[in-house]
């Protein structure tokens, strides 16, 4: 088996460094309606509506555990979306083969893992039925469609079932990502940027027409069409429609309920059988002797044994719920009898109480509201701006249909198109286009657009007088860049002979401080690029030299500081390291398992309705 150990350190980068970018905010309950089926695996479909609720059910998941709202952009850019339908895909993939071969799971075994699952226990530690209906309830499911699920899923373990690799358990590889992850740096950074001297450089007319005739090629503009078009966007639609106030109040109560939001605490607990048990291990916090954490691991309890999530208030037992009210984060509170005995709560974090009133939301509503006539009405245009067109309309004539902006494109190989043009049905449309308005194509975001060629020109090398000001920045910025690393070269060299207490002076050179700094870091000095050259640095006061663009970056390592395997917070995250190792390995195996079945199965996606769904969010 192949392990993919780069798509491990991303994944354990994105897990320990950006932990808390994933949530969801109030976009989920405004989403627009869309009956489209956005794929198809073999016979089997999956609609708009599935993608939807399993797109919430995840971003619900995370919000929950980690108390943050994101937007959807933020999801977007760490491919929620993407991880949600190909889960939805697999599943389909699965369902297939289980069904083929006659593979299904009992009652009890389905029963027995609804009764086991936490989520669903009251504080005592046993199942309670009214937790369950909820939850469910609030994942928008019904009971037996949760039921057909856990059965399915339980079935398809028994096809994905897989030993668990030796590898898992090595301490050599846990140690080694532990390393990575927690390594850290500081250093000196010093900057000089002469970007802004080119004009300090005399290079003559005679140098830059040589220059010109020995790199003609480079210059060489590629064969472009001149292409206009007419677009009508959903926001300069929505912009056109007006809701009524009474719109806005019906919305606002039909969907008040899914909106509010009662406050919440994420809490750790330690249950211990004595009064004066419980009395000692608090009191032993308090002096100092031990940690919340170390007690739970001398109790065997995992963080996840620990962490009870985020709970409403009503969801504690009844004589805690006064102390969790008042307490802050950090907290520590007990000892407090429970069902199971007394306990002793830590308090990790507060989510407040979220519950606006109309007034708050009127704009929003009205957005979402004005957006969802746009969409409708923009349907409605496209049948007819297509019949328009076929009878000889010209861009002017769409007008009347709504409020089409007329636009000009040169387009070649090598031109940036704008970000709402840049996908790859719209360049597979613009190599169609003719001397005649198009038929309407629409774009992701939901906007439509018509366009047609005007002329196509020739590929050509444009005439030295058209872009002698590019080759004079050419040119005098690459004795720039020269002069730069002649500077970096000697400032070096001026560090290796001096001792450490005298510095040498460094003329023009911005310096900064960086201290502690992590592989994930980055700012306006220290480039994501700079920072993965810094880690590669192999020893105190080494160097390393960036010059880009008429600026030089050159960073002198100080310290290097590797990771306490002694902490109790690095022994939590070599845990969690081996638990996500594990969990990657046997992914990878399933993944395989799962690509080896698509062999036999015709997977069609819908690419466009897709995002049009998630431009809706």
């Amino acid at each position: 088996m192949k392990f993919s150990i780069g798509k491990f350190f991303a994944w354990i980068l994105v897990g320990f460094l950006l932990l808390g970018l994933l949530g969801f905010g109030i976009t989920d309950v405004l989403v627009g309606r869309n009956s489209n089926t956005i794929a198809k695996v073999g016979k089997s479909k999956i609609s708009a509506q599935e993608f939807v609720m399993s797109l919430q059910q995840e971003l619900r998941f995370y919000s929950q555990q980690l108390g943050k709202d994101i937007s959807i952009d933020e999801a977007k850019s760490l491919g929620i979306p993407q991880v949600v339908l190909g889960k939805l895909i697999n599943g389909k993939i699965l369902e297939s083969s289980l069904k083929r071969i006659g593979l299904s799971r009992g009652d009890l075994a389905v029963s027995e893992v609804i009764l086991k699952d936490r989520t669903f226990h009251d504080l005592s530690g046993t199942f309670s039925k009214d937790i369950y209906k909820s939850a469910i309830s609030r994942a928008g499911l019904k009971l037996n469609e949760y039921e057909d699920l856990i059965r399915n899923e339980l079935s398809s373990s028994l096809l994905l079932g897989v030993e668990e690799s030796s590898q898992t358990r090595n301490p050599f590889i846990v140690n080694l990502l532990a390393k990575y992850i927690l390594e850290r740096r500081s250093g000196l950074a010093f900057t000089l940027d002469l970007s802004d001297t080119k004009s300090s450089y005399p290079i003559d007319t005679s140098e830059q027409k040589g220059f010109y005739q020995n790199n003609l090629e480079s210059f060489r503009v590629p064969e472009t069409s001149e292409i206009s078009y007419a677009i009508l966007t959903v926001k300069d639609m929505a912009e056109k429609i007006e809701i009524q106030d009474g719109e806005i109040t019906q919305f606002y109560e039909n969907n008040i309920s899914n909106i509010e939001r009662e406050a919440a605490y994420n809490v750790d607990r330690i249950i211990f059988k004595l009064e004066a048990e419980a009395l000692n291990s608090l009191k032993r916090i308090t002096i100092g002797q031990t940690s919340f954490d170390a007690l739970g691991q001398e109790k065997e309890l995992s963080p996840e044994d620990l962490n009870l999530g985020f709970l409403r208030i009503n969801e504690f037992e009844e004589g805690v719920r006064e102390q969790i009210e008042s307490s802050e984060k950090g907290d520590i509170i007990g000892p407090l009898k429970s069902g199971l005995g007394y306990a002793i709560y830590r308090v990790n974090d507060f989510q407040p109480a979220f519950k606006p009133t109309i007034e708050e939301l009127r704009d929003n509503i009205a957005t979402k509201l004005s957006y969802e006539k746009s969409y409708e009405k923009i349907d409605n245009i496209i049948n007819d701006a297509n019949e328009e067109i076929a009878a000889g309309a010209n861009f002017e004539d769409l007008k009347k249909l709504g409020p089409f902006q007329q636009k000009e494109l040169n387009y070649n190989s090598t031109a940036t198109l704008p970000s709402y043009l840049e996908n790859p049905e719209f360049k597979r449309f613009l190599s169609s286009l003719k001397g005649y308005p198009s038929d309407i194509l629409r774009l992701p975001n939901g906007s439509i657009i018509t366009a047609k060629l005007e002329n196509i020109r020739d590929s050509y090398i444009p005439e030295f007088d058209e872009i002698k000001d590019k080759i004079f920045d050419q040119l005098s910025l690459e004795r720039i860049n020269q002069k730069l690393r002649t500077i970096s070269e000697s400032t070096q060299s001026d560090f290796a002979t001096s001792s450490l207490s005298a510095t040498p002076k460094l003329e023009g050179f911005k310096e900064e401080i960086f201290n502690d700094i992590d592989r994930s870091f980055s700012n306006s000095t220290l480039t994501s690029e700079i920072v993965e050259n810094v880690f590669k640095i192999e020893k105190k006061y080494g160097f390393y030299s960036n010059i880009v663009d008429g600026k030089l970056t050159l960073f002198q390592l100080t310290d290097i500081l590797e990771f306490d395997e002694t902490s109790e917070l690095t022994k939590s995250i070599l845990l969690k390291i081996q638990e996500n190792l594990r969990s990657q390995i046997q992914n990878d195996i399933r993944y395989y398992f799962l690509n080896s079945l698509r062999d036999n199965v015709e997977i069609d996606i819908n690419s466009v309705a897709i995002d049009n769904i998630l431009s809706r969010f």
